[in-house]
């Protein structure tokens, strides 16, 4: 008597079973859970799965969704319109044998103006070129902070800055709550918020982008032009490297691409949406404190893509995970598109 073939594995000759897969990699991706802690839960049950199995589990499906990620990151690619940010990951660089600190930056779009996708890439410093790289041939608006590893995609031309009023704001609110009477820090939190009002009411009526487009260029002008005269006319009476002259030489300097959602509907006042794509990093980082090894991190940033976009596109990101497992091993690379974030729909 011969047994039927098992099905294609995503783990070749694997014991563990899509939904198991899936069960652990969202539990540490998706609920912080790391996999010491998930050991002890299955030993509680009578299963002993040890820490270095779990391990190994999630590098092979962080590397067999490998093709997927980059597919995702070829389609963002294909928009003219991206967020950027990133968050330290410490990581035991095997090279050296300490712990160092490392970086994972995301990436967002929208594919067909409403299905958003995440790319998370796992890189050992925070060196510009790694942006540079993931941009090279594209040409769009990029949304972004600060930081000065951008500023060598925006010499062109073809890649325009697009700045994030949060950022700017932020400081200001940090020297308010400390304050002890309203000043200076608490009119410009207030000027702000009158720009994010605009933004509410525009979102509230349901506005197009291009009807987004014209009521912030009929209500925002002069609402900036007054902010920008406030902190122009201010800046000379601070301290100079006091915390407000840094607020108000942050704002003006920037002061071009904090502008630049005026120039195009679909353009956000803040990078916000990409900033509640890094959370759960930082959330995950306090529990699982570290990546083991340069795989390690490239597995990881592999399954924050997929668990994180799921999460976007409205999906169950267990179910959608162990669909995308159990049917990968089986799917032609002319057909992998059907496993994507935004296009995947659960099986009845």
């Amino acid at each position: 008597m011969q047994s039927a073939a098992l099905p294609a594995q995503v783990i070749e000759q694997g014991l563990a079973t899509p939904g198991l897969l899936a069960h652990v990699a969202v539990q540490k991706f998706c609920d912080h859970l790391p996999l010491a802690r998930q050991e002890k839960i299955f030993n509680r049950h009578g299963i002993e799965l040890a820490r270095s199995t779990l391990t190994d589990w999630m590098l092979a499906i962080g590397h067999a969704v490998t093709p997927l990620v980059e597919r995702m990151a070829a389609l963002l690619k294909t928009t003219d319109l991206l967020a950027s940010d990133d968050t330290p990951l410490p990581w035991q660089n095997g090279r050296t044998g300490k712990t160092t600190t490392a970086r994972l930056w995301v990436w967002r779009g929208m594919i067909d103006e409403h299905k958003p996708l995440l790319v998370y890439q796992f890189t050992p410093d925070r060196s510009g070129a790694h942006a540079a790289a993931f941009l090279d041939g594209w040409q769009g608006y990029l949304q972004a902070d600060a930081y000065a590893g951008y500023d060598c995609n925006f010499l062109d031309g073809k890649i325009i800055e697009v700045g994030c009023m949060a950022h700017a704001r932020r400081r200001y609110f940090e020297i308010a709550k400390s304050a002890k009477t309203p000043g200076f820090a608490h009119d410009i939190v207030q000027r702000i918020g009158e720009l994010y009002d605009i933004e509410r009411e525009a979102k509230e009526r349901a506005l197009t982008p291009v009807e987004r487009k014209q009521f912030r260029q009929e209500r925002a002008p002069p609402l900036l032009t007054a902010l920008k005269e406030r902190l122009e006319t201010h800046l000379p009476k601070v301290l100079p490297k006091g915390p407000l002259a840094e607020a108000i030489g942050y704002t003006l300097n920037h002061w071009r691409a904090l502008n630049r959602y005026l120039d195009d509907g679909r353009l956000e006042i803040d990078n916000n949406a990409i900033e509640r794509a890094i959370r759960p990093v930082a959330q995950g980082r306090n529990n699982w404190l570290f990546v083991a090894s340069e795989r390690g991190g490239q597995a990881t940033a592999a399954l924050y893509s997929l668990i994180e976009s799921a999460k976007a596109n409205g999906h169950n990101p267990y179910v959608y995970l162990r669909d995308v497992l159990t049917l990968l091993p089986m799917t032609k690379a002319k057909d992998i598109d059907a496993l994507l974030p935004h296009i995947w729909q659960p099986r009845a």
